[in-house]
This record gives C-alpha cells, sequence and structure tokens, in this order.
C-alpha cells in the first residue's frame, strides 16, 4: 500500500461569500472542532491542509492530501467530512458521487515527490507510536521489572518493541552500503531521465544539485570528477539544531512535536530552457526520493514527513507543499544549511528569486515569506512525534 499526495486547486466562489467566508468558517472553532473529529475517523489520511492561493486572475483555495492506498476512496471519506462540518458549498464540494470523482480528476500531478514515511501507512505509524509510548512508559515506571509473573508479563510484552528498536538500530549502522546498493539499483531510472530530458541539461541540473552535497562521499567524488566547485562546507547550524533535538528533556514537550505545513506558489521566468532545467531538477529529486532515499530522511534531513513540488498552468509556476517538524526558522535554516544549491536550482527561476541565493539567509527568508501561500486550516494525524522520535533509535531509548 503506498503513501500518495493528492492536490487540488479549487475556484473560490464569490457568490458564496468568496474567501472571506472560507476564513470566517475556518477560524470557527466549533467548524474546525467537528472537521477535526471527522478527519481522525479517515484511517487512511496522514495530512491535510486548506491553503489560500493568491494568484494575479483570481484567489484559489489548495487542499492538499497525503493518504493511503486507493485515493479516490480516501478523497470521497474526505468530502464527507467537509461537508459534516458545513463546509461543503463554501469549498464546492459536490454531493453526487460522479461529480466527486470529476474533481478528483483535476487533480494536479506533482513532478517531485519525497514521502519519508513511505512504506508505512498510517495505521502502522499509529502502531509504531503507540509501541514506542508503551516502550517508554515501562521504563518510565521501574516497576515489574522483578516481580515474578507480573515482570514476565511485561517483559513479554516488550518484545515486539525492543525488536524494532535493534532493527532501527540495524539500518543506522548499514545506511550507507544500503544507500550504495539502492544508487546501483536505480541506474536504469537514470538512463530513463537522461533520455527523457537530455544528457545535457540533466548532468546540468544534478551537478547544481550536488554542489552543497560535498560531505557525502559519493557526491564528492561526483563534484571531483565533473570538476563542479563544492558552495559550502560541512553545515554547522544544522548540527547544532540536531544536537538540541537529541539533548531536548522530555519526548512530550508539545513544543517538540509540533508539525507545520509550507506551502509556496511562485512563478517560473519566462525564458529559453527555464522550465526543461526545472523540470529535470524534479526529475532528479523524484528519482532520489523514490529509488535511494533512506526511510525516515532525505540526505540527512529527518524533519520532513512529505513534500511535493508540482508545475502547474503549463510551466508559469511552481507549487510547493511540504509537512514538517518544528518551526519555520528552523526549517528554512536547516534546508538552505544543508541542501541550498537544490534550492538554488529549484527556485532559481523565479525572477524574484535573491541574486547571491541561499547563502543569502535573510534575503531568502523574505523571499519564501513572500512567496508563502496562508494556511487556512491544517490536520496532521500524529502531530505529537516527530519523524526522529518515530523512526530514529534514541527515539526509543528517551527515558526521562
Amino acid at each position: 500500500m503506498h503513501h500518495n499526495g493528492v492536490l487540488l486547486l479549487l475556484d473560490v466562489r464569490t457568490e458564496e461569500g468568496g474567501l472571506g467566508a472560507i476564513r470566517a468558517s475556518l477560524s470557527n472553532e466549533n467548524v474546525t472542532k467537528v472537521f477535526r473529529e471527522a478527519l481522525l475517523n479517515v484511517k487512511e489520511l496522514h495530512f491535510l491542509r486548506i491553503s489560500h492561493v493568491r494568484r494575479e486572475a483570481c484567489d484559489q483555495i489548495l487542499l492538499a492530501m497525503d493518504l493511503d492506498g486507493e485515493q479516490l476512496e480516501g478523497w470521497i471519506r474526505i468530502s464527507e467530512s467537509i461537508r459534516k462540518c458545513g463546509l461543503g458549498k463554501i469549498l464546492q464540494i459536490p454531493e453526487n458521487k460522479n461529480c466527486l470523482e470529476q474533481v478528483f480528476e483535476r487533480r494536479i500531478q506533482p513532478s517531485a515527490t519525497f514521502r519519508a514515511m513511505r512504506g508505512l501507512t498510517r495505521r502502522e505509524l499509529e502502531g509504531r507510536i503507540q509501541r514506542l509510548e508503551e516502550f517508554q512508559r515501562f521504563f518510565r515506571s521501574r516497576q515489574g521489572w522483578c516481580d515474578g509473573a507480573e515482570a514476565h508479563r511485561v517483559w513479554i510484552s516488550m518484545l515486539k518493541p525492543m525488536a524494532e528498536l535493534f532493527a532501527l538500530a540495524h539500518q543506522s549502522v548499514t545506511g550507507r552500503p544500503a544507500s550504495v546498493v539502492r544508487s546501483i539499483l536505480a541506474i536504469p531510472a537514470v538512463l530513463r531521465l537522461i533520455r527523457s530530458h537530455g544528457q545535457s541539461v540533466s548532468v546540468d541540473s544534478a551537478l547544481a544539485i550536488t554542489r552543497s552535497l560535498d560531505r557525502f562521499p559519493e557526491y564528492r567524488l561526483i563534484n571531483r570528477l565533473f570538476r563542479n566547485p563544492p558552495t559550502n562546507g560541512t553545515p554547522l547550524r544544522s548540527a547544532a539544531r540536531q544536537a538540541k533535538w537529541r539533548n531536548a528533556p522530555a519526548l512530550h514537550d508539545e513544543s517538540l512535536f509540533s508539525q507545520n505545513p509550507l506551502t509556496l506558489f511562485s512563478p517560473i521566468r519566462v525564458n529559453a530552457g527555464a522550465v526543461e532545467r526545472l523540470q529535470a531538477t524534479l526529475g532528479i529529486i523524484d528519482l532520489y526520493s523514490r529509488k535511494i532515499a533512506p526511510t525516515g530522511r532525505l540526505l540527512d534531513i529527518q524533519t520532513i514527513h512529505s513534500a511535493y513540488w508540482c508545475i502547474v498552468d503549463g510551466g508559469r509556476y511552481l507549487l510547493f507543499a511540504s509537512n514538517y517538524d518544528g518551526g519555520w526558522d528552523g526549517y528554512i535554516d536547516e534546508f538552505g544549511d544543508m541542501i541550498g544549491s537544490g534550492l538554488d536550482a529549484i527556485w532559481g527561476s523565479d525572477p524574484i528569486y535573491p541574486v547571491s541565493g541561499s547563502a543569502d539567509v535573510r534575503a531568502l527568508k523574505q523571499y519564501l515569506a513572500q512567496r508563502e501561500c496562508e494556511t487556512l486550516f491544517y490536520f496532521s494525524a500524529y502531530s505529537r512525534r516527530t519523524l526522529a522520535h518515530i523512526t530514529h533509535p534514541y527515539g526509543l531509548l528517551r527515558i526521562s
């Protein structure tokens, strides 16, 4: 079963009160409470956002969902939840199943997708989180460790979480060799990508991304072979930030488990080859995400649950939607610090992208804030757990 993204751009109907009516409904606590409770019962749903996309001609609403399995069935259940809380008419969600299928057929196809836990359904993730919490409660209580039959029962119940712990530890030890094997197995997909976009554009796009990845031996080798000058050295800010996360005192602290959406809508510069280069860049990102990236992280960034890049309106605009852990500033710092050249390769086609690129962090943040879309509603099925605590061995060993 696959975890997929469904992105729909819906026109705002002025006769129903327009954007003001949508904003008023989604700021009503009673409405959003009913909506969240209904969404919790959609067991295929990981994340959902409703964002305002500012367009030159009209305003639109982005409805973005991360779903397991059959997307159409999940969309129909979500539409029922939307109507249940009284938002169906405002968001133009039809009641007829055939009309719902027509709306679904107009969904945006992402040019690149990253899903950290692409092999796990929401039910499996919730099961993992439940076992993690049982494991922590057991060690915090210090009870039943040596109490005869009770100790035997508790230890038996802990076998599955402990087995999962050792499996995760094994993955962390064998991560590099496994990455090399995945890279070799991805060679046929690489050749198909080159045939699709052309050798020159594909190679140039790949080298534009690897400039800030010199800290990885395989990408450092590529940079040396192609005389591709690296843009920066070891990312210090991100290392300090990761250490701060590891040393955080309490797993149940809500400030550590908040998840947030980021939605960007930016124009693509109209010049020769801009769209082709962007398509090749996104093709490389998609190939890496599907074939090479290890479970739980994008390169060494372990705060992104999912991300979608979509070229829309015939190559005129780029839509980006991601779900991430922590705050906005830390997220942008980590992206700029770890894969700054990738940001430059993706958003460099925007006419107002900073001239110095991601190297100027302040200018980068100002640019992203300008292109960011307002989020009117956000839902996460497991908002109190970060990726680091779900996937990394130390997440199971944290005892307060």
